[in-house]
């Protein structure tokens, strides 16, 4: 009796029927009947005059696992897992863009320098995104446009154009032949980690781009008009955000749609938006306009 009783105040023990349903997959029937048929033990708990059950996290699984199976069990365990480590993230990510903001005040003041351009909110506009993508499986790519008025400052817009080609080309995806040689070429000319402008010349980033632009040359009709065909998206990426770097016309809209190409992704529900795998690329633009703020100030 003891050690039952000391379960029930174990953290972790035990659950709500309303985490049971949501977590685990069943349905109110099932908790009820397995209660009255003994199974399940309970304590009838009430909260803002709301009556929930208290549940045995143990009985709980192996209800599930004696119903569905022990792998429908597994699966929801990381499911349910997920989605926590996911909330943790969010948490995390405001948790971080806060204090780098705070950091960068802080040393202002005691440097004694004056500050560069106030903070946007634009990482928090985007970290917004990547909320609504894991909250409703979807969102549009005009969400982005956000970005437009933060490139319009000072070098942020070649910087923004040398980072996604950056990430592009460091992308872990397997290719041969001409492609694998000119994603070799933009890893030695980008490297791998966020930079600000190139150290190579100029002419070596236009070779480069001249190259990546007469690979995928090819253009075939659709409908009344003419559209290029992409192989390879991740050496189109370089060679968009090297035509970006080098113009002295590019405008914010360009960038806009430089990170619209580098986070959309196809989803058979959807269609192209922004889904899945957008919302760690999301996260890793919010890195690099953290790191460009920091630097500016």
């Amino acid at each position: 009796m003891d050690d039952l009783d000391s379960e029930w105040q174990r953290k972790g023990a035990t659950l709500s029927d309303k985490t049971a349903r949501k977590e685990l997959g069943l349905t109110q029937d099932e908790i009820v009947e397995a209660i009255r048929a003994g199974k399940l033990q309970c304590q009838i708990c009430s909260m803002h005059g709301n009556p929930w059950l208290r549940l045995l996290r143990r009985e709980v699984e192996a209800l599930v696992k004696d119903k569905r199976g022990a792998k429908h069990l597994k699966d929801q365990q990381a499911s349910a897992e997920l989605a926590r480590t996911e909330q943790e993230l969010k948490r995390l990510s405001k948790q971080v863009a806060a204090l780098e903001k705070q950091k960068s005040t802080l040393t202002a003041n005691l440097e004694g320098r004056p500050r560069g351009p106030a903070p946007t909110g634009v990482p928090e506009k985007l970290l917004r995104i990547v909320d609504e993508i894991r909250e409703q499986g979807w969102a549009n790519q005009t969400r982005l446009t956000a970005l437009k008025k933060w490139l319009e400052t000072g070098h942020r817009l070649p910087a923004f154009a040398i980072f996604i080609a950056t990430r592009a080309a460091n992308r872990k995806r397997k290719a041969t032949g001409q492609a694998a040689d000119l994603l070799r070429r933009a890893r030695e000319l980008l490297g791998d980690q966020p930079q600000l402008r190139l150290a190579s010349p100029r002419r070596t980033a236009q070779r480069l781009f001249d190259d990546l632009r007469s690979f995928q040359d090819e253009h075939k009709k659709v409908g009344l008009g003419v559209a290029r065909v992409i192989k390879n998206r991740d050496l189109y990426l370089v060679e968009q955000g090297l035509d970006i770097y080098l113009q002295r016309s590019a405008l914010p809209a360009d960038g806009y749609r430089l990170a619209a190409s580098f986070c959309e992704h196809y989803d058979p529900h959807h269609g192209t938006g922004l889904s899945g795998p957008s919302r760690a690329r999301i996260r890793e633009i919010v890195q690099f306009i953290n790191l460009v703020e920091e630097q500016e100030r």
